[in-house]
C-alpha cells in the first residue's frame, strides 16, 4: 500500500495525477480516493472529491496542504482503519513493475516540474536516518534550492526531530534544521553547500527527500535513494550501517 503527498509554500503549490489501474490490470470500479489527516490525536479519514475518469483522480492544488495524505481503498477496507495507527488497508498499490503516481510541482511564475511521490507503508512504522548526497542534485547555479522532506509515521501525534547538512570530510555541521513527523517539510540550502562531500543526515525519522531548484520561475525536481543503492559490496548493510554510525558521532559530538 502506498500514501501520497504533496507541497504548498515558498511561492510552490502541487498537483497529483493518481493512477486508478495496477500496471498490468484494469481499475478496481468501486476503487476510491480518500484523504487522511491528523487532528493531533487520532487520525481521521474522509472521501475526497476530486475530478476523475476511468483512469486517474486529479487531485488540485486547493486540495493539497502539507499535512495531508492520500490513499486508494475501497469503502468496505475502511473497516479496518485504526485512528491510533496508521496500518495497510490493501495491496492495491504494491504492483510489479512498481506502482507509480504523479507529483507535479508548480511555481507561481508558472514553472513546472514532475516525479513521484509514493510513500510505502513499510517505511511507517520505522526509524531511523536518512543520508543522502546533495551534490548532483540541487542547482549552484539556481536562485533557490529546497529539500521537501516528507515524513509519515504511524503514530497521529506530532513529534519534532532535527536534519543536518554536515560535510562528511571534515566532519563539520555545516546547518541544523528541526523539522516535523507527518509534514512536508522544506529546507532552504545555501549554495556554497552544494558540495561533493557534503550530505543531508536526518536524527530519529526517516522521509522520503524531494530536491527542488528553482531559477526564475522554472523548476528542477529530482528523487534520491537510499545508500545502499550506490554502495557496491555485498557487505553494503554492514557499510550503511557503520556510515549512519560516523554521521550520529558528527551530530553527537
Amino acid at each position: 500500500m502506498n500514501y501520497f503527498f504533496g507541497y504548498k509554500g515558498n511561492d510552490l503549490q502541487s498537483m497529483l495525477t493518481i493512477p486508478k489501474f495496477q500496471n498490468r490490470a484494469v481499475p478496481v470500479p468501486d476503487i476510491k480516493l480518500w484523504g487522511i489527516q491528523s487532528n493531533g490525536t487520532l487520525w481521521e479519514i474522509k472521501a475526497e472529491e476530486v475530478e476523475e475518469d476511468g483512469h486517474f483522480f486529479y487531485v488540485p492544488q486547493e486540495r493539497i496542504d502539507n499535512h495531508k495524505l492520500f490513499i486508494l481503498a475501497k469503502k468496505k477496507e475502511l473497516e479496518k482503519f485504526n485512528p491510533e495507527k496508521l496500518v495497510p488497508l490493501n495491496n492495491y498499490t504494491s504492483t510489479l513493475p512498481a506502482y507509480r503516481s504523479n507529483f507535479k510541482l508548480l511555481h507561481n511564475k508558472g514553472g513546472f516540474s514532475s516525479y513521484q511521490s509514493e510513500y510505502p507503508t513499510g517505511m511507517v512504522s520505522k526509524k531511523g536516518g536518512i543520508i543522502s548526497s546533495i551534490k548532483s542534485l540541487l542547482n549552484p547555479d539556481a536562485s533557490d534550492n529546497h529539500i521537501l522532506i516528507r515524513n509519515i509515521y504511524q503514530s497521529p501525534k506530532t513529534e519534532s526531530f532535527n536534519a543536518y547538512l554536515i560535510d562528511y570530510k571534515s566532519k563539520e555541521i555545516l546547518s541544523k534544521h528541526s523539522l516535523k513527523t507527518n509534514y512536508t517539510n522544506c529546507i532552504t540550502v545555501d549554495k556554497k553547500h552544494i558540495q561533493p562531500n557534503v550530505f543531508l543526515f536526518t536524527d530519529s525519522y526517516l522521509g522520503i527527500p524531494v530536491y527542488v531548484s528553482q531559477h526564475k520561475g522554472h523548476l528542477s525536481m529530482e528523487h534520491t535513494h537510499p545508500p545502499h543503492s550506490y554502495i557496491l559490496s555485498k557487505n553494503v548493510f554492514k557499510k550503511v550501517s557503520e556510515l549512519k554510525k560516523e554521521f550520529y558521532e558528527i551530530i553527537h559530538t
